[in-house]
């Protein structure tokens, strides 16, 4: 169970104890569920924070507003240690409608739930590391085996500096990072989010709204977002060069470095193979791979299920895309 899921059926489970209270209104303690409206308010507001601003996190931060605007009135009368609550129709009517979503919003949550994939369980090693210096909500991703050294890794391949489509993140590629980890190459991923021409904005580019902002815009105004390429190309050559810098500190000025990205990453990618500097061994896009549907977003269909059914597919457990996807990757890599 992924951590997401956790906090989000968490949040449910509370959502239902409180609600359901008024089956058991009889009961003199009743009363005392009321103080868990705050405290689920509050969890679900920082899983928005976590999560991003993702519908189910949407849809439980709003159930649980609701629900504690309903229960002010017992909160009040438990500070003032009133202990027995009276409740009037309208107070049932609505808490009964509110037991009913949170046990709806449950089924679907459980639903599309995310495809846990566990890097270890594939002999790779995984770690996110909060950069400083590099802007607010900086994260530098590593994906390597488990055996071997950094030098003898180096060696043999290339390191992969990948940069994922900003209607995604690292996190949306993560069975495919993984997988491809699994090969015996060194990959990097940087989720920045301070560059000098921002993806969507100064103030709406943050870590918990801009993914959301971004598929909002290319589903609903395409023509704005296509507007928006030159932005998305000369910000992802600032990341990839902030990428590059990062890992010739850490790996050494001559290691040689392959160049991943997805729909949004393609101009780059061109631009740096007509550089061909020293430190270049080639670039490939994702978009490039005919079995990947939901290009520009990521593997979804493991990831994020329900941006997966708003994008015409269904959640796949099997990992046969991802799979596919390394194996053209590996192609890519062997040709240069």
């Amino acid at each position: 169970m992924t951590d997401s899921l956790t906090g989000n059926l968490l949040c449910l489970f509370l959502l239902i104890l409180i609600n359901g209270r008024i089956f058991f209104s009889k009961h003199k303690n009743s009363i005392t569920v009321t103080v868990l409206s705050p405290v689920v308010l509050i969890v679900s507001f920082f899983q928005i924070l976590a999560q991003g601003c993702t519908v189910p996190a949407l849809l439980i931060f709003a159930l649980s507003l609701a629900v504690f605007i309903l229960n002010i009135h017992a909160i009040s009368r438990f500070a003032s240690h009133l202990y027995v609550d009276r409740y009037s129709p309208v107070f049932y009517i609505f808490s009964l409608f509110f037991f009913i979503c949170t046990i709806a919003l449950t089924v679907l949550i459980v639903y599309f739930r995310e495809v846990p994939v566990d890097a270890s369980s594939y002999g790779v090693t995984e770690t996110a590391e909060r950069l400083q210096g590099y802007g607010k909500g900086a994260v530098l991703w590593t994906f390597k085996e488990k055996d071997g050294t950094d030098e003898q890794r180096t060696s043999e391949k290339p390191v992969i500096l990948f940069s994922a489509d900003k209607r995604g993140d690292t996190r949306s590629y993560r069975p495919y990072l993984i997988l491809l980890a699994r090969s015996g190459y060194t990959i990097y991923s940087l989720d920045l989010y301070q560059s000098p021409v921002p993806y969507v904005s100064s103030r709406l580019d943050l870590p918990f709204f801009r993914r959301s902002g971004l598929i909002y815009l290319s589903l609903k105004k395409p023509d704005e977002f296509i507007k928006n390429e030159w932005k998305f190309t000369r910000s992802v050559l600032n990341e990839y060069e902030t990428l590059l810098k990062i890992v010739s500190e850490r790996q050494g000025s001559q290691t040689r470095c392959f160049y991943i990205g997805d729909l949004m990453q393609e101009k780059a990618l061109i631009k740096l193979s007509e550089e061909n500097s020293p430190d270049f061994k080639g670039v490939f896009s994702l978009a490039s791979v005919d079995l990947y549907k939901n290009k520009g977003y990521g593997c979804v269909t493991q990831t994020d299920p329900f941006t997966a059914y708003v994008l015409g597919t269904k959640r796949e457990p099997t990992l046969i895309v991802p799979s596919y996807m390394v194996l053209r990757t590996k192609q890519a890599l062997e040709e240069k």
